[in-house]
């Protein structure tokens, strides 16, 4: 009996070490809609949550993927409830609450506006006056930022990128902030005749290095992390992670 009771004791803790060892190789990453880099609507969710997948899989850890509205994603995994998020860039608010891995991909963030809206800007003072389009949660790089806060320009925040293309075309605003392959995704769903009508400002707003963002809430995340680095370099050492790019920029995550 006794020989029994040890028996069973030690298979409890194989059986509880097997069990946490496992679930520090998973990772619950929460996402929103992020067309065409992250979405429930392209293969491997967009090449955003590809990159993701796969850097981790070097590293052994396996990814699930949590969709919920973007603001929720964040504030979950300030508190810890979700283990990361995907995308966010660096703000000194952020940074309390979360760890940022090594750049995944990078770009550019511009203007949009109606080829019929006559519209020019060098700094944030040619902003005053205009009706400015923008996403509850998003940045727009900190001078903007401090700008909409004080009221210096006028900002009107929404819940989802579209309704600020729809507002664009109803005249409601005159410009949108938004990444340029992000952006021209939106415009494209509108069809041929209405997308003509849109136009983006060559100068670029600020230049988006985004990571995935890690809670300071959850231990295993500092690990987890270290392996997320070590998973990214190795794809980009070996050429996977630019063919994954160019195979996003020929439309190729498209289902």
């Amino acid at each position: 009996m006794k020989q029994l009771t040890a028996w069973s004791i030690c298979l409890g803790v194989l059986l509880w070490a097997s069990l946490s060892h496992a679930d520090d190789n998973k990772i619950v990453v929460a996402n929103g809609e992020w067309f065409p880099y992250i979405s429930q609507e392209l293969k491997h969710y967009g090449v955003f949550s590809h990159i993701i997948t796969e850097a981790f899989a070097l590293e052994g850890v396996t990814v699930e993927f949590k969709w919920v509205p973007w603001k929720r994603a964040l504030e979950k995994t300030y508190a810890g409830v979700y283990d990361a998020t995907s995308s966010w860039i660096w703000t000194e608010e952020r940074a309390k609450y979360l760890e940022f891995s090594d750049i995944i991909m990078e770009s550019k963030k511009v203007f949009f506006h109606l080829k019929e809206t006559s519209f020019d800007w060098e700094t944030i003072e040619d902003l005053k006056g205009l009706r400015i389009g923008g996403v509850i949660g998003y940045t727009y790089g900190t001078e903007f930022d401090k700008a909409a806060e004080s009221g210096r320009i006028n900002v009107e925040f929404v819940a989802k990128d579209i309704q600020n293309f729809d507002k664009l075309l109803k005249d409601r605003i005159d410009i949108y902030p938004q990444e340029l392959e992000i952006g021209y995704s939106y415009i494209n769903r509108y069809g041929a005749d209405t997308a003509a009508r849109f136009t983006h400002h060559p100068k670029v707003i600020i230049l988006t290095r985004n990571p995935l963002n890690f809670s300071k809430k959850v231990p295993k995340n500092k690990q987890l992390l270290e392996k997320f680095n070590r998973g990214l370099k190795q794809l980009k050492d070996s050429g996977r992670w630019q063919a994954m790019i160019e195979a996003a920029n020929r439309g190729e995550y498209q289902k």
